[in-house]
């Protein structure tokens, strides 16, 4: 792990994630200045444990690149992938870690940290920087319900399908010269079956029977050419891309550096335009 001496986030904020697509460009500019102040980067390779479920967080962290796992062992002893943190998201601001929670570095991380007391005693006063956090709270929450729901109602295969078609929205993607896009796999087998609720066995032996029906291609471990993306999702029993759950489309995003716009988020409460909860008429 190596951290980096305070940062100088006005210098760096044209390139950095959190400026222009997360929390960091939408809250007021006095508050991202009095953020900025005490904020440094820290860099941590894949499988370090960030917290664990026997310590409190320490502080208040965005994920700048690469993924971190939010997980939990059950009762047996086998580790469950609950939800991913990505690229441009906030953590460790409602104490999210409960006994028997940790979350990891799931690639190599680096993370803009932020002192825990200068954030908790800026939340009351600017409303962007609450109604960020309440928009990406409300984001997760879709994303762990989605994945609560496949777990419970669609098979193996189709959890991996699904998994491929909604990891083009936050995982590298490429276009393939014969048609379709060649997906870049930034998670291991076993945190993929992990999140899945399957087997690494299970994830192997379905991936080689998606490839035989022509749904995709396993350029190598990593890669994987996906032909023809609708046709994936119909096998994930996504029925249209549009009704994919809340992963954010970082890597398209970041490239384009247009705004993040606010998800369409079917359930939970609704919201106004700047992310705050509406008010009930």
């Amino acid at each position: 792990m190596t951290r980096s001496p305070a940062c100088k986030c006005a210098g760096l904020a044209p390139e950095c994630i959190s400026y222009r697509l997360g929390l960091c460009g939408r809250i007021d500019p006095a508050t991202f200045q009095a953020l900025s102040a005490s904020a440094h980067f820290e860099d941590l390779p894949a499988d370090r444990i960030l917290w664990h479920d026997d310590h409190a967080p320490a502080f208040v962290g965005v994920v700048l690149s690469g993924i971190l796992r939010f997980e939990r062992s059950n009762s047996q002893g086998r580790r469950q992938v609950l939800n991913l943190l990505l690229p441009g998201e906030i953590f460790g601001v409602e104490n999210e870690l409960g006994a028997g929670y940790t979350i990891e570095a799931a690639t190599d991380v680096r993370l803009c940290r932020f002192d825990a007391h200068v954030f908790d005693r800026l939340m009351p006063k600017d409303r962007r920087l609450r109604a960020e956090v309440y928009r990406q709270n409300v984001n997760r929450l879709e994303r762990l319900r989605w994945l609560t729901w496949a777990i419970g109602a669609l098979s193996p295969e189709e959890r991996v399908a699904a998994f491929l078609v909604i990891g083009t929205d936050y995982m590298p993607v490429q276009p393939h010269p014969e048609g379709g896009c060649v997906l870049s796999v930034m998670l291991g087998r076993r945190d993929i079956a992990d999140l899945l609720a399957t087997t690494v066995e299970s994830t192997c032996r379905i991936l080689k029977s998606l490839e035989r029906d022509g749904l995709i291609e396993m350029l190598d471990p990593r890669n994987i050419h996906i032909p023809d993306l609708a046709a994936l999702a119909e096998r994930g029993a996504i029925q249209r891309l549009g009704d994919r759950p809340s992963f954010p489309r970082i890597v398209r995003m970041a490239r384009s550096a247009r705004p993040l716009p606010l998800r369409e988020l079917r359930a939970m409460m609704p919201i106004n335009a700047d992310g705050a909860p509406a008010r009930a008429s």
